[in-house]
């Protein structure tokens, strides 16, 4: 574990424990403060620096570790996985499934599928006005997840739910980005526009975009760019 290395207080508020304490471990791996194979404090000291239960600490590590993020060690501790996923490979993967996964949607969409994306999109409006990221970032999930099952393939319902999680993790940090939460509101009409059209190409074509500002806004950001240049460096 780094040296110096101390977690800030998560803020009380009407989100779930548990989401703020994943972020915050979340964060410090992204940032390089948590390196992978370093272990984290002992749950008590962790729980206190946080200041939070032990249960929610528990809960979080409990879904880190589902995730891959880290691996607890019966009697040793709780320790960051040596081999993480990494911003570039999501993105990579999401670009390859998803546009073709928005093609087949539009192809076989029913007509209450429109009205749930319509749902989505519109409670996604209200989250944009007051800069509510999480809740933002949640109903945009839930809309990339609801395209994908639309499209009524179980293998391509298989691979998204295998990247839901990093996804989710990946939309916290992006939304936060200089204009990225107006930019993906605005893709995420397009796409329902396209689809409601019967407009498959275009359907694909809005979701390739809407990933490409994805990528953009990540290389362009000093954090990811700096963790695209330790992949390119290992290859």
């Amino acid at each position: 574990m780094s040296e110096g290395l101390f977690f800030k207080a998560i803020p009380n508020g009407p989100v779930a424990l548990t989401t703020p304490i994943i972020e915050a471990i979340l964060d410090l791996v992204r940032r390089g403060e948590l390196k992978q194979g370093d272990k984290l404090p002992p749950q008590d000291v962790l729980a206190a620096q946080l200041k939070v239960s032990r249960t929610s600490l528990r809960e979080a590590l409990k879904e880190l570790s589902y995730r891959g993020v880290v691996r607890c060690v019966h009697g040793r501790g709780t320790f960051v996985s040596e081999r993480l996923t990494s911003n570039r490979e999501i993105i990579e993967a999401r670009e390859i499934i998803e546009p073709g996964a928005a093609i087949l949607a539009t192809e076989r969409l029913l007509p209450e599928d429109c009205d749930e994306l319509q749902r989505l999109v519109e409670a996604m409006e209200s989250r944009v006005a007051i800069l509510d990221f999480y809740g933002f970032s949640v109903l945009d999930m839930e809309f990339h997840m609801r395209i994908n099952a639309f499209a009524r393939n179980q293998a391509l319902v298989f691979m998204m739910q295998t990247l839901q999680d990093v996804m989710l993790v990946q939309q916290l940090y992006v939304q936060k980005l200089p204009g990225a939460i107006r930019r993906a509101y605005d893709f995420h009409k397009k796409i329902l526009a396209c689809m409601k059209a019967r407009d498959a190409e275009g359907a694909g074509r809005a979701m390739k975009e809407h990933l490409k500002d994805v990528a953009d806004a990540s290389n362009q950001d000093t954090l990811f760019a700096e963790d695209n240049g330790r992949e390119a460096r290992e290859r």
